[in-house]
């Protein structure tokens, strides 16, 4: 977790911190402590300046208020030359002119575009090359970058119908076998305490599904997202890519979610990653339903799309009002349900490194 202002970029010469003692809360302030103050910066000379750049609006208050917070004077262009900041933070991308012409006391929240069109893992279709890449230069990684059966729309169309049809034959021949194991045929249940453990793969789906999901490669907010299992619903106008459904996802009192999770890159040479010690935990705010497959509050947890669903402001049993937790909240959860959850977050910070591997010999230094 970023816990001062100098871990996001090397401080310039006319900046120096205030020399705290033992008793400053600010000093003694653990990681866990999300509630301390912004750390104040103190200077030499005058304050570094930053600028905020977003497309509508002024940009999210919170940033502004750190910024301020820690001593740092907002750009003024009536008071300011045009290149007279020290941090410019951007809701869009850079254009590769500003990069070039950066200066040594000059920092932006956003690295150079990796070069070539398969680097870029900010798209799902970028992604999706770059986790393959790797998979197949370092094979050892396949398990550790989880991946359901995909496909890049429309470049791999005749590849996924041809999937999706086969699929379809074995659904019409399945002879049913027992799906899992015996909780007391797994040394692994025995070994780790977890009562909800199933002998499975990560990916791995309800037998007798055939479920996929398509996703627009380039937009977000769960906009154009849709599920399937008819293959004349497949319908997309841009690039995209189809995944198949994960149909057993771990539910909270029955409900979907996923977990936003904050990391920050200050450099790629040497590489350095800070992960936040907290996140966000995204419900669905309808109950996971396999048999309605249209119903997007059961099975997106994008909050711009539950915060307009009939169920969220519904105080839903386990879960509360709304559609989100904190980190710590379903932390709390695993350890009431006797849930150890050190594998799963030590797998979480190896699936952040490798994703940002992916793409580390294409990103500029």
């Amino acid at each position: 977790m970023l816990t001062s202002v100098e871990q996001f970029f090397t401080m310039p010469p006319i900046m120096c911190r205030k020399k705290v003692s033992d008793d400053d809360p600010i000093s003694k302030s653990s990681m866990e402590d999300t509630t301390r103050k912004s750390p104040h910066l103190y200077f030499t000379e005058k304050p570094p300046i930053f600028k905020i750049t977003y497309g509508h609006g002024s940009g999210p208050p919170l940033l502004r208020k750190a910024l301020l917070e820690a001593g740092i004077v907002e750009f003024d262009p009536q008071c300011h030359n045009e290149n007279q900041w020290n941090l410019w933070w951007k809701g869009f991308r850079f254009k590769e002119e500003e990069f070039k012409h950066l200066s040594s006391i000059q920092r932006v929240n956003h690295h150079p575009a990796p070069v070539g069109r398969h680097a870029d893992i900010i798209k799902k279709d970028g992604l999706l090359r770059a986790v393959r890449r790797m998979c197949a230069t370092y094979p050892k990684c396949t398990n550790l970058l989880p991946l359901p059966t995909t496909f890049h729309l429309p470049r791999e169309e005749h590849r996924f119908v041809s999937t999706f049809c086969q699929n379809t034959r074995n659904l019409r021949n399945k002879v049913s076998k027992p799906y899992g194991c015996k909780i007391y045929e797994n040394p692994e249940y025995l070994a780790g305490g977890c009562g909800n453990y199933t002998n499975r793969t990560i990916g791995e789906t309800i037998p007798g599904t055939n479920i996929w999901i398509l996703k627009p490669a380039d937009l977000s907010g769960g906009r154009g997202i849709y599920l399937f299992n008819q293959l004349e619903d497949l319908v997309y106008l841009s690039k995209s890519v189809v995944q198949k459904y994960i149909t057993d996802p771990l539910l909270i009192e029955g409900y979907k979610f996923d977990l936003r999770l904050y990391a920050v890159v200050p450099s790629y040479a040497p590489f350095i990653v800070y992960v936040c010690a907290d996140g966000l935990v995204r419900f669905a705010t309808d109950r996971y339903d396999l048999d309605n497959l249209k119903n997007v509050y059961s099975h997106l947890t994008n909050s711009s799309i539950n915060v307009n669903g009939p169920g969220y402001l519904v105080n839903k049993a386990g879960i509360g009002r709304g559609c989100k937790w904190t980190i710590r909240q379903l932390r709390q959860w695993l350890a009431t349900h006797k849930l150890d959850d050190r594998l799963l977050w030590t797998r979480v910070k190896v699936l952040i490194i490798l994703t940002l591997l992916c793409q580390a010999g294409s990103t500029p230094k």
